[in-house]
């Protein structure tokens, strides 16, 4: 698992115990830090929008719009995540990383 890259994991999130996406950050150790990926945007200032249309969005592996939820990272255990689906890449994460507030040099 890497740094930027999509993968599926199992946790309760907003009170939803779905399988979701998360975007990794960072691995600290045995745990990765992530933010969740969702189909709805509760509070617009802390979420980024991945656009279907964007030329970068096929890299995702996302199969519609939705929402990068980046207010707080999570620390998940490796074990939680089932499956890779994609990567945020191109200036789609050049965009996600300065509206969140992070250098590209950086997570």
């Amino acid at each position: 698992m890497e740094r930027h890259e999509i993968w599926y994991a199992r946790v309760t999130w907003n009170d939803c115990p779905d399988e979701r996406p998360w975007l990794i950050m960072e691995q600290r150790g045995e745990t990765f830090c992530c933010f969740p990926v969702s189909g709805q945007c509760y509070r617009r200032e802390e979420c980024f929008f991945l656009d279907v249309d964007h030329p970068d969005f096929k890299a995702t592996g996302l199969t519609k719009s939705c929402y990068i939820h980046f207010v707080s990272l999570f620390e998940l255990p490796h074990d939680v995540f089932s499956r890779r689906k994609g990567r945020l890449e191109g200036k789609l994460l050049q965009r996600f990383l300065e509206e969140a507030g992070f250098s590209s040099e950086s997570p």
